[in-house]
């Protein structure tokens, strides 16, 4: 991969995936301490024009035997040229587990102030927004098995925007997720999850112009090697592996008209869309966790393939006469998402400290994570990017900027309290 078609890009492949672990990081704080308490802070991407960093704070405690609960706050602001926004994320999780069953209840919310994109000649704007989720599972213990059904339903909406006036606001009226995992004594997982999406767009009025139906089958098997202990600070050895298939298939359609469009200005007769989706994904992790005395090395390996995709859709309008008049219609030539993707690798490492207080010893852990992002074959998804070599064929020198921004990028520190 050269350097022009990342800043071609800017930066996109390597910022997603820093979004990603923004979203992962506030969820580490583990319940199966009696407290832990948790901080941390870090970078997404960074430019030399800005750059999008990130902080978390959470704790977990466990008052009684059967009973735990987490809290998680946490936030990201984006100064870069190319996208500026700045977004809060609040997260709960509680349950109770008893010797056959437990309950666990989980929820967020992100709140979103004004967001600006500038990518391509392509600008938009919006005001901000919100979106809650809410996850209910019931876990049954049978003996080393454990069966736990979930389900999961969010809801979201954004404030006003650019091109709203004309092409109506998107909705995300309901989002469902069915899930169900089975677990052997700790040592193997296997999950099943569905999600059903179904996001709309409406005018000013609240007439519906566009809607979507999107759905999405994962399927995904870890297995743990290594000593079982009683608390997470003891672990000495550890390896999972994850391994994954993911299909997400949709449709959309749509259309303006002077039924839903009341404006003098608006230059259209009738403009229609649609649209379709599929794709296959496959995807791993592997996690290799070693603490030898008072260090700690946590090396996380992963990567994710889109075994086949294709995107397709067509238009058709006609503008007034005032415009023109004329009619186009037109088949778009299909998106070929497949043999793309991209692989990651999460180092993290630091030092535990044991304090040799009682009856139980407190730990203080001191870390740093530095993630890269190694993408293949999305330079076909933005235009100038794939031509990345001069004349003569060579590949071009290293840019000083981008070696800066790979260094710098992904990034972070954090510090726990536990006992």
């Amino acid at each position: 991969m050269n350097a022009s078609g990342i800043r071609g890009g800017r930066g996109v492949p390597a910022a997603a995936l820093g979004f990603l672990l923004f979203f992962i990081f506030p969820l580490c704080c583990g319940a199966l301490e009696e407290f832990s308490l948790q901080a941390g802070s870090g970078t997404l991407w960074v430019e030399e024009q800005g750059a999008a960093w990130y902080w978390y704070s959470g704790l977990s405690c466990r008052p009684f035997r059967q009973f735990h609960l987490e809290a998680a706050a946490g936030g990201l602001n984006s100064s870069l040229p190319w996208v500026k926004t700045d977004l809060s994320l609040f997260r709960f999780k509680t349950g109770a587990d008893f010797d056959r069953f437990g309950l666990h209840v989980s929820g967020a919310l992100i709140v979103s102030n004004r967001f600006e994109l500038d990518i391509g000649g392509i600008q938009m704007y919006n005001e901000g927004g919100r979106a809650n989720f809410f996850n209910f599972s019931l876990p049954f213990y049978l003996g080393p098995f454990t069966l736990s059904p979930s389900f999961l339903t969010g809801h979201g909406y954004l404030r006003d925007g650019s091109l709203y006036w004309f092409f109506g606001k998107p909705l995300i009226p309901s989002v469902y997720c069915y899930g169900l995992a089975a677990g052997y004594n700790e040592t193997w997982l296997l999950e099943l999850r569905y999600l059903d999406l179904r996001p709309e767009i409406r005018s000013n009025e609240g007439d519906l112009l566009f809607t979507a139906a999107l759905g999405g089958f994962l399927a995904s098997y870890t297995f743990r090697l290594g000593p079982r202990p009683a608390k997470p600070e003891e672990k000495r050895r550890r390896f999972e592996g994850t391994a994954g298939w993911f299909y997400s298939g949709g449709s959309a359609e749509g259309a303006l008209n002077a039924s839903n469009q009341r404006y003098a200005l608006f230059p259209f007769n009738f403009f229609s869309v649609t649209g379709s989706l599929d794709a296959h994904i496959a995807y791993g992790l592997v996690r290799l966790l070693f603490r030898p005395s008072i260090f700690r090395l946590d090396i996380s390996l992963g990567a994710a393939h889109i075994l086949w995709g294709e995107a397709k859709g067509g238009y058709h309008f006609k503008m007034k006469g005032l415009f023109g008049g004329s009619e186009f219609e037109e088949e778009l030539d299909p998106v070929e998402l497949g043999n793309t993707g991209a692989a990651f690798l999460l180092l993290d490492g630091g030092i535990v400290l044991r304090s040799p207080s009682r009856p139980a010893p407190r730990l203080v852990s001191l870390g740093v994570r530095k993630a890269l992002a190694f993408p293949w074959a999305y330079e076909k998804f933005i235009p100038g990017a794939a031509s990345g070599t001069d004349s003569a064929g060579s590949s071009p020198a290293p840019d000083p900027e981008l070696l800066r921004s790979l260094l710098l990028s992904g990034l972070s520190l954090y510090a726990r309290i536990s006992r």
